[in-house]
């Protein structure tokens, strides 16, 4: 995924959005009343879950919305000269 955001496949329909457009989306949904910080509110509340579930457990698997893995991996170390210890490009 090269853009920041959160990327969900539904069938064959791709959506990638980033955090402000998903509260965005969330609002629009909530209905005419819903304001934008109680649809953010909403929003951090379901990623803490699935954050939260996601360190406590080895996979988090929610119907149709997808797996998630907490990495306990920590990324390798480069020295390169001219900047030093730098994180390993992938």
């Amino acid at each position: 995924m090269g853009r920041k955001g959160f990327q969900t496949n539904l069938s064959t329909h791709t959506i990638t959005v980033n955090k402000k457009q998903l509260i965005a989306r969330v609002q629009r949904y909530m209905g005419p009343g819903a304001t934008r910080s109680t649809a953010s509110a909403a929003v951090d509340a379901v990623l803490n879950s699935i954050q939260s579930a996601a360190l406590s457990e080895p996979k988090l698997h929610i119907s149709k919305l997808g797996t998630f893995e907490y990495n306990t991996e920590r990324g390798k170390m480069v020295f390169r000269p001219a900047k030093g210890f730098v994180p390993s490009p992938k």
